[in-house]
């Protein structure tokens, strides 16, 4: 089995939008040196800019010998959705 890491730096510092709260961005470095600009979605105060956690969660599953029941070989390129409530 495979082993892999990730590094997540994040720095405890103002929201630029939302001064009464911390910003949700977060760097992460894989293990062969790519850096990722992440934050949370937008509808929590993360920023729209950075990828979301989230969304490269349901990209990691496209890529599963045993995709979810959403993917079919009719529907290459489907849009998989992971709801979650504001």
């Amino acid at each position: 089995m495979a082993e892999h890491t990730a590094e997540i730096r994040w720095a405890a510092s103002p929201h630029p939008g939302q001064p009464d709260t911390f910003s949700r961005d977060h760097t992460v470095r894989l293990e062969n040196g790519h850096e990722l600009l992440n934050s949370s979605a937008p509808a929590y105060f993360g920023n729209p800019a950075a990828a979301n956690p989230e969304t490269l969660l349901l990209a990691s599953w496209r890529n599963m010998p045993i995709a979810p029941s959403a993917f079919s070989a009719k529907t290459p390129t489907a849009a998989w959705r992971l709801p979650i409530a504001p």
